[in-house]
């Protein structure tokens, strides 16, 4: 796959500083907030009497840099318990979070860009947020198979400069790249680095030496509690430690994870004590029922069939959209698709069209054809490559039959009617040209179920793997490294699209269709279609006095 916040008073001392431009972006012009009530210490209100945001995936990580937080958008969770030096608003901006460092890129044949961590920043067990945090991001993104990590943007970065416990990091680029360094640290892959080295029975100089060097046996436990310690089956709160305005109190039953103010962070309080993150699994109709669900964000308009949208009492708004996001094929890089010229021929049977109405006809949604890869549907930019990409929109039935007699294995993360629908139209499509298309949801629906020879760096070898390809949502701002241009650079940017052909390393299909529903008496929601959601600003909401 190619690749943006419940329980303290804010002191006299934080009164008087200055708000980031962060907190005033997610502030959204809406006046000023009360935070709700404390609630009690000895005994923490019950998950279903909580403010509910109900999201359309399974919850299982808040670690975004996993392969596993890849698959699942972690994001969603972790955008306000593990924010970024930038979040990205649902305008594609990049807002600065200055509560926890201020970043600046500098000029020269190899860019590098510069993080100050803010002097207050730290995390929810009192520890100061440390240059160690981003040294261990970049080292998980560039160690896939140790770390089993997920981060392509982390193979633009020759390296990253980081003295023992600094509040400063500086990222150096590769020759070309550099313009994207507003995402490489994206929510979601600043882990605690001092919580990581304690589990692994390390000081934390001891771990500054250890990623510095890149000592595979020296990090063999840290990556081990880089990427199984922030799994939510079984919470551990001692890793989990938070750098944002909200931090996770508990895990329930049902899989719902429940947030609560972050005592020590450096920003502004979040609005609301406290909040429920509902997965997809979830009853939404009972919550619904039950007053508690306050926010939703989902693919699908069937996941409000209980919604009366005619209902005069009913006091829910809907909003539908075309996502910055595009559903597309990840393809393995062994196998049946271990050379271009067998991943060209099948990106050449499948008919975008088709496979865009199947989506739209499920979600209730419409959504367009995508054949674009390196930049989002919607960017304007994406005017200047249409004579590159939108060949490619029907099917080539001539060009695919080279792959004729073969068997695609298709996974994703089920079940899900609309991906199941796209799966059948792309089988369809495909027949013709001799190309057996199977539903392999049952066999696999994460990255590394992909069969990976691993030759790009990007992933794990698994040449075990069960699928040779993986539907899923992906954001070409975020999701993919090889894009060295900035959008200035109408010509690069050309050239990167015609690459992105040769290779066919995904083939995008459509754009993502996203619905949300928030309750008109909460303040502050904002419609956001990327990887976070609409929870992107969730430290801002606040439910109105009823």
């Amino acid at each position: 796959m190619e690749a943006i916040s419940a329980q303290r008073s804010t002191s006299a001392n934080q009164t008087q500083r200055r708000v980031g431009a962060l907190g005033a972006a997610l502030m959204l012009a809406a006046g000023t907030l009360s935070a709700c009530g404390q609630g009690s210490e000895s005994e923490p209100t019950p998950s279903n009497e909580i403010f509910g945001y109900a999201v359309d995936e399974n919850l299982q990580t808040t670690n975004a840099g996993s392969a596993l937080g890849a698959s699942t958008k972690a994001q969603l969770l972790a955008a306000r318990i593990y924010p970024g030096p930038f979040t990205q608003g649902p305008k594609g901006q990049w807002i600065p979070n200055r509560d926890l460092a201020q970043g600046q890129l500098l000029p020269g044949v190899q860019q590098r860009a510069t993080f100050k961590i803010n002097e207050q920043a730290k995390y929810s067990d009192g520890a100061p947020v440390t240059c160690e945090s981003f040294l261990l991001a970049y080292t998980a993104g560039v160690m896939p198979t140790l770390f089993h990590s997920f981060m392509p943007l982390m193979n633009e970065v020759e390296r990253v400069e980081c003295q023992p416990n600094a509040r400063q990091v500086d990222v150096v680029f590769k020759k070309g790249y550099g313009p994207r360094w507003r995402q490489i640290f994206g929510a979601g892959t600043l882990l605690p680095a001092h919580a990581i080295a304690e589990r692994a029975g390390m000081t934390l100089e001891e771990l500054n030496v250890a990623l510095s060097n890149q000592n595979w046996n020296s990090l063999v436990d840290v990556a081990q509690a880089w990427n199984e310690g922030f799994e939510l089956n079984e919470f551990q709160s001692d890793l989990q430690v938070s750098s944002g305005p909200y931090k996770i109190r508990s895990v329930g039953d049902q899989g719902e994870v429940v947030l609560e103010r972050n005592e020590f962070y450096a920003g502004e309080q979040a609005a609301e004590a406290e909040l429920v993150l509902w997965p997809r699994d979830s009853d939404w109709a009972k919550l619904a029922k039950d007053k508690v669900l306050r926010v939703a964000d989902s693919t699908s308009m069937k996941d409000f069939s209980w919604l009366d949208r005619d209902d005069p009492e009913q006091t829910m708004d809907v909003e539908q959209l075309e996502g910055v996001m595009t559903d597309t094929l990840l393809l393995s890089d062994s196998g049946v698709f271990a050379n271009a010229e067998n991943r060209r021929a099948f990106a050449a049977c499948i008919d975008q069209a088709s496979v865009a109405k199947a989506s739209s006809e499920v979600s209730g949604v419409e959504v367009s054809p995508v054949a674009t890869r390196t930049l989002r549907a919607g960017d304007p930019s994406a005017a200047h490559v249409t004579d590159i990409s939108d060949p490619h929109l029907p099917a080539n039935v001539d060009l695919a039959k080279v792959l004729g007699g073969t068997r695609v294995a298709i996974g994703y993360a089920a079940p899900d009617d609309r991906k199941k629908a796209m799966v059948q139209a792309m089988k369809r499509s495909c027949e013709s040209a001799g190309i057996e298309i199977v539903d392999a949801s049952e066999e696999g629906s994460g990255i590394e179920d992909l069969r990976w020879a691993g030759t790009n760096g990007n992933v794990m070898p698994n040449l075990d793997g069960t699928l040779d390809a993986l539907l899923l949502a992906v954001d070409p701002v975020e999701d993919f490294g090889g894009s060295a241009k900035s959008k200035a650079d109408i010509e690069g940017i050309r050239a990167d699209e015609r690459a992105s052909w040769d290779e066919v390393l995904t083939v995008p299909l459509a754009t993502q269709p996203r619905v949300i529903v928030h309750d008109r008496n909460v303040q502050n929601v904002v419609a956001n279609s990327n990887a976070s959601g609409v929870g992107w600003n969730m430290d801002r909401w606040s439910l109105a006095q009823q």
